[in-house]
């Protein structure tokens, strides 16, 4: 994933103008991030009850995934930080953006359990899961 010359330059020349350091730039990116990857491993939790209302599963059905989603969550972060290492933080946090998008979206039009697994349960574990903490260590 390479930035374009064009895209570069006006993000240069925007910090310039405001006399903006362009680290400032890189740790908004890390907290926005962040954030996002945050709020996709919780707000699934909150949908558990209109989930199960709409689709006429049980809260036990629909709250299975999440917890294989924590558990892949936890699994996967000490090897995100050599994956990190290896690969650097500009593709894993793109990859991990890539899993979180593709398994919002298979959470969203789900229309049968194996569609939860994947979508909230495997992705949704794994993609957080790359860049939790390691992303944060290695901007500061």
């Amino acid at each position: 994933m390479h930035i374009s010359l064009k895209t570069r330059s006006s993000a240069l020349s925007f910090c310039t103008k405001y006399d903006i350091h362009y680290g400032w730039v890189m740790v908004a990116l890390a907290f926005f991030s962040a954030l996002f990857a945050t709020a996709s491993v919780g707000v699934p939790s909150v949908l558990i009850v209109p989930m199960s209302k709409d689709l006429g599963w049980s809260i036990g059905e629909i709250a299975a995934p999440t917890g294989l989603r924590l558990a892949l969550f936890g699994l996967s972060a000490p090897f995100a930080g050599g994956l990190m290492l290896k690969y650097g933080p500009r593709r894993m946090v793109g990859l991990s953006g890539i899993v979180l998008i593709i398994g919002l979206i298979i959470s969203i039009f789900t229309t049968e359990k194996w569609h939860l697994w994947v979508g909230m349960g495997i992705l949704l574990g794994i993609g957080p899961g790359l860049t939790a903490m390691q992303l944060s260590s290695v901007i500061a």
